[in-house]
């Protein structure tokens, strides 16, 4: 063999290799994968592991390096492969990322694995006042955030009393200084990073949103962390979700208006030191960054790591198997696989066409508001991401939960698609791969209220008055019949989708 076919042969060697590698990068489709994070800051969905979308660059440039300078481009070109390698393999070891079947009881040769609980503090919680509800509770965090960030600017907040302390007002108005407006709030997740219990009942909670805010100049949307602390009596127990969300006197319901002594007008009862509620004590807003576009770069295709992790079964799933059945023997477990399988393909195909209303009927109020969060990065920079060849491979039920309100199921889904993101002026694929499938698992949680009877399995309907889905508001309203049906009166809805790196059961 000549040198100059040896080097030819070790060129091709490296782009058979490296390419694949070197063009891994950002992954999109329903709930994850998206790097848009406008922020260095880790939010509800992370980005996949892999290289930037630089990393062609420096490829073809040393291929040409290479091929004109031997002596200097051949070991530059060895040692980028080297990199590129380590870096993939421990990615592919630690997991990737984030991103949006057979129904039974796990058989015996499934490995019930698990990650380490986090303190176990919101079961801990939950153990302490039966009428906790984490789905219940994080509805009204959201309507909260929403209401007190427009009292921060301009408003008032009197009617939120009993539910935000002056103190946090104070910082909230002090953060919003020389901002006239905010609008179009998107909360993008909410995560707990503690939870104390005691005489006081104390959660702390990081929040990460967008919204637009208007100061001297032209409107900007940005990316914004915070950190609430919302506290309560240690005695105080769990309103009901709809009391929660009328956020009247935590008492006697009625609008909400206090005297000097912090005492409801209408019954007396004091209500602003979270006696009866919670009420958000503390507030950190962090910096404001620029809502960047999403990081996108072109994909191999193939499997994610998540494909096959191990599934993670709840230790108790056997037992509230066969209680939530008992406790529903009208619940068809072909009828749940079909709602999972009907709201998975609905999801899909709203995302793809940027239609993300469509979804509204499926998902609870805070999952439409997490993945709006995401869709709109893409709508704000001219993206869009397209998912083809959408296919549901699998479904495994591996976690049964329930509390005062409501029932939670949780499923490990596999899936594919071919996932890839187009400028919208012009068509041309800027990230992902449109020409070959990528296979993935996740763990999707669905719940319903409390005592709904079997689930329906008509996705094309509202399920209270039977009319065509396509008058549903932002609040899960039907436009028909004023029923809201996003709240798991009638049938299961997305609540949460959790990746198998960061799922812990």
């Amino acid at each position: 063999m000549t040198r100059k076919n040896f080097w030819l042969l070790v060129l091709f060697v490296a782009i058979a290799v490296l390419a694949p590698l070197a063009l891994e990068d950002a992954w999109g489709r329903v709930g994850g994968g998206q790097t848009s994070r406008g922020s260095s800051s880790s939010s509800s969905s992370s980005g996949s592991s892999g290289g930037s979308s630089s990393d062609g660059d420096i490829l073809m440039f040393l291929i040409f390096l290479a091929i004109d300078v031997p002596i200097i481009g051949v070991p530059l070109l060895l040692l980028f492969i080297g990199f590129v390698v380590v870096r993939f393999v421990v990615a592919s070891r630690t997991g990737s990322g984030a991103r949006v079947g057979t129904h039974a009881p796990p058989s015996t040769s499934s490995k019930p694995a698990r990650a380490p609980r986090a303190a176990g503090s919101i079961a801990a919680l939950r153990k302490a006042d039966e009428g906790f509800s984490m789905p219940a509770f994080e509805d009204f965090v959201q309507l909260l955030h929403r209401r007190a960030t427009a009292a921060a600017v301009g408003g008032s907040f009197e009617p939120l009393s009993a539910f935000v302390s002056p103190e946090a007002a104070a910082a909230l108005v002090s953060a919003h200084t020389g901002r006239s407006a905010v609008r179009d709030v998107v909360l993008g997740g909410i995560a707990v990073r503690s939870v104390q219990l005691g005489a006081r009942q104390r959660i702390v909670l990081t929040l990460q949103g967008t919204r637009e805010e208007v100061t001297s100049g032209p409107a900007q949307r940005v990316h914004v962390t915070e950190t609430w602390t919302l506290e309560r009596d240690g005695t105080a127990v769990s309103l009901a979700p709809e009391d929660m969300l009328r956020m009247g006197c935590p008492s006697c319901a009625s609008a909400l208006e206090t005297d000097t002594m912090g005492r409801c007008k209408s019954c007396g009862t004091a209500v602003t030191k979270g006696q009866l509620q919670w009420i958000v004590t503390a507030v950190e807003v962090g910096a404001r960054e620029p809502y960047k576009a999403p990081e996108v770069g072109l994909l191999s295709g193939g499997d994610e790591p998540s494909y096959r992790d191990p599934v993670l079964i709840d230790p108790n799933f056997g037992a509230a198997y066969r209680s939530l059945f008992a406790r529903h023997p009208d619940l068809d477990p072909r009828a749940l696989e079909e709602r999972v399988r009907s709201v998975y393909f609905a999801l899909q195909a709203a995302w793809s066409a940027g239609k993300w209303d469509d979804a509204r009927p499926f998902v609870t109020d805070p999952m439409y508001e997490t993945l709006r969060f995401w869709m709109e990065g893409y709508a704000l920079h001219g993206l869009q991401n397209k998912l083809d060849d959408v296919k549901l491979e699998k479904q495994q039920i591996v976690k049964i939960d329930v509390d005062a309100w409501y029932e939670a199921v949780t499923i490990r889904v596999w899936g594919s698609m071919k996932d890839s993101t187009i400028e919208v002026a012009t068509g041309k694929v800027v990230g992902g791969n449109a020409t070959k499938a990528r296979r993935f698992s996740e763990y999707w949680t669905f719940l319903r209220a409390a005592g709904t009877g079997g689930a329906t399995s008509d996705s094309l309907h509202c399920p209270s008055c039977g009319a065509n889905l396509d008058k549903i508001s932002n609040t899960g309203v039907c436009g028909y019949c004023d029923t809201r049906i996003t709240s798991g009166r009638f049938d299961w809805v997305l609540s949460r989708i959790h990746q198998t790196a960061e799922y812990q059961g």
